[in-house]
């Protein structure tokens, strides 16, 4: 019988602390790189998402853990009157590894909460594709390759934003801010590439 009387006991404390899942999404409100150089020039990502897991404490605490992806995109493109156009293009993938300490205002319907926390980042995943890519010039070729190189970099993290309660569904949109402890500085005296070490994003979260 004694494990029907800890089972009375914890499930107060699992009511209490529940756990919420879901997906977050949204939209990079900045480049995560910044360029300069000619000719490569850098595409605006305009999503971020992936999905969370967060642990609900009690007086309206919460800590919650993100795993979200961006990619990165680089085009590089030359062409000189009677040569043939030299072009390719350079993905990356990313991830961020948010985790928040979260204060919720209310327990209405509408309920306004903050957040902060630390995350990681970490860039691989790079891919090279195009037309004449062995004649890219050397030092075009060794920027556009470094970006890629895989590292992990920390920072802080600020948010606020809004929750939704619609039945069991929760929907929060929300302003984050990340600050990158580290400058990722890649690149020649042609083409150079540098990590935006402040980032902010627009995002939604629907879960449970």
């Amino acid at each position: 019988m004694r494990w029907i009387s800890l089972l009375f006991l914890i499930t107060p404390l699992l009511e209490a602390q529940p756990i919420g899942v879901g997906v977050k999404g949204g939209l990079p409100l900045n480049d995560a790189f910044e360029l300069f150089g000619e000719p490569v020039t850098a595409k605006r990502t305009w999503w971020v998402g992936g999905p969370y897991v967060e642990v609900r404490l009690p007086a309206r605490f919460a800590i919650e853990v993100d795993a979200l992806y961006e990619g990165l995109r680089f085009d590089y493109r030359f062409g000189r009157p009677g040569f043939a156009v030299e072009s390719s293009k350079t993905t990356a993938s990313t991830w961020q590894f948010p985790i928040l300490l979260k204060y919720r205002f209310s327990d209405n319907r509408v309920r306004p909460f903050v957040s902060g926390g630390v995350a990681a980042y970490r860039i691989g995943g790079v891919e090279q594709s195009g037309e004449l890519i062995t004649q890219l010039p050397s030092e075009i070729r060794s920027a556009i390759s470094r970006v890629g190189n895989s590292f992990v970099n920390g920072g802080g993290v600020v948010a606020g934003g809004l929750e939704f309660k619609a039945g069991p569904l929760r929907i929060a949109p929300e302003v984050r801010f990340t600050r990158w402890a580290i400058g990722k500085n890649v690149g020649t005296d042609d083409v150079f590439l540098r990590l935006n070490q402040s980032r902010t994003q627009f995002l939604v979260a629907i879960g449970f």
